[in-house]
C-alpha cells in the first residue's frame, strides 16, 4: 500500500510545433499516423493532437477500457479516427493494422494490465521498429523519460524500483536505435528515420504551446510538462527533418532544474527564476516561437 501511494504521488517526477520548408521536408505525406497506447493519458492526447490537424488516426489500444477501467473516449472529429485492438507484445496483431501508415507513436509503457516494463517499454517498443522498418513507415517517435540515461541520480533510482521501467526503457532506445542503424547498413536507400521524446515529469491540463517548452539534449536537465504539449511536441516532430533520429528532453523552460535538483522540485511544483534559468545553461537548451524554430540545430543521434 505505501508502495502504491509512492509511486502515485512520486511517479510523475519525470516522464513514464527559420524556413519551415525545410523543416517540412521529409514529412510523412498522406495516409492515417498510428498511435500505440491510444487509450493512456499521453497516447489520447496525441491521438486528440492528430484529430485538431485533421489527420487520419489508427488508434490501437489494447482493450476498449484502459488500466484504469475507463472506456476510451475521444475529443473532437471522431470519424478521422479508427480504434484497432491489437498488442505490441504480439507483433502479429499490428501488423495489418499498420499497413500504409506514415507514422507511428509509441506511447505505450508498462502497466498491470497491459504488461511489465521489459514486455511493454523493451520489446514492444522493437516490435514496433521492426514493423516500422519492414514496413517502411517514415517515422517512429518514441515517448521515453527524462534521466533514462543516468543511472546514478535519485529520479532514475527511484522509478527503476518499479519493474527496472529505467533500465528497460534505455535499454529499448538503444536497441532500437541500433535497428534503424542496421537497416540503413543494409539498405542505403532505406530513409525511415525516429524521434525520441523524454518528457519530464508529467502533468494534466491544458497545453501551454511551444513558447513555454524548452528541448534539451544530453539528458543533465529537466522538469514539468502537461501530457497534452507532449502530444503536440510528438505530432509537430514528425513533420520535422530536424527531429529526424535524434533524442532530447523537453519540459516547462520555467520550471528547469539540474537531474539533481529536479525531483523535489517537480513534488513541490517549485518555478525556476530567469536568474537561476541562466546559471544553469547547458549550452544545449532550445528555445522557439514556432515548433519548426524549437526543432531546429538539434543534434542528430550517433
Amino acid at each position: 500500500m505505501l508502495k502504491g501511494a509512492l509511486s502515485s504521488l512520486l511517479a510523475p517526477l519525470l516522464g513514464i510545433s527559420v524556413a519551415v520548408s525545410d523543416s517540412l521536408a521529409a514529412a510523412p505525406t498522406g495516409g492515417s499516423i498510428a498511435v500505440v497506447g491510444a487509450s493512456g493519458g499521453t497516447g489520447k492526447e496525441c491521438v486528440n493532437a492528430l484529430v485538431r490537424r485533421g489527420i487520419p488516426v489508427r488508434a490501437i489500444i489494447r482493450a476498449k477500457t484502459n488500466s484504469k477501467g475507463k472506456d476510451f473516449v475521444l475529443e473532437g472529429d471522431s470519424s478521422l479516427v479508427s480504434e484497432v485492438i491489437g498488442d505490441i507484445t504480439s507483433p502479429d496483431t499490428l501488423r495489418d493494422s499498420l499497413k500504409g501508415c506514415k507514422a507511428l507513436i509509441f506511447a505505450a509503457s508498462a502497466s498491470k494490465k497491459g504488461g511489465d516494463p521489459k514486455q511493454v517499454d523493451y520489446q514492444g517498443l522493437l516490435n514496433c521498429a521492426q514493423l516500422c522498418i519492414d514496413q517502411n513507415i517514415e517515422r517512429l517517435v518514441v515517448v521515453s523519460s527524462g534521466a533514462v540515461s543516468r543511472p546514478d541520480s535519485a529520479v532514475y533510482k527511484f522509478l527503476n524500483l518499479f519493474g527496472s521501467i529505467m533500465y528497460w526503457k534505455i535499454q529499448g532506445e538503444n536497441e532500437m536505435k541500433g535497428m534503424y542503424k542496421s537497416a540503413r547498413e543494409k539498405n542505403p536507400s532505406f530513409a525511415c528515420s525516429y524521434t525520441i521524446v523524454r518528457p519530464g515529469g508529467l502533468t494534466e491540463g491544458a497545453a501551454l504551446g511551444v513558447s513555454s517548452v524548452e528541448l534539451n539534449q544530453g539528458d543533465t536537465k529537466s522538469g514539468r510538462i502537461a501530457r497534452a504539449d507532449v502530444a503536440e511536441i510528438c505530432v509537430e516532430s514528425i513533420f520535422s527533418k530536424d527531429a529526424a533520429d535524434t533524442t532530447f528532453e523537453c519540459y516547462y523552460k520555467d520550471t528547469a532544474k539540474p537531474l539533481e535538483g529536479v525531483g523535489l522540485s517537480n513534488l513541490f511544483k517549485k518555478k525556476t527564476s530567469d536568474t537561476e534559468a541562466q546559471s544553469i545553461m547547458t549550452g544545449k537548451e532550445r528555445q522557439a516561437d514556432s515548433w519548426p524554430k524549437l526543432f531546429a540545430g538539434l543534434d542528430k543521434d550517433v
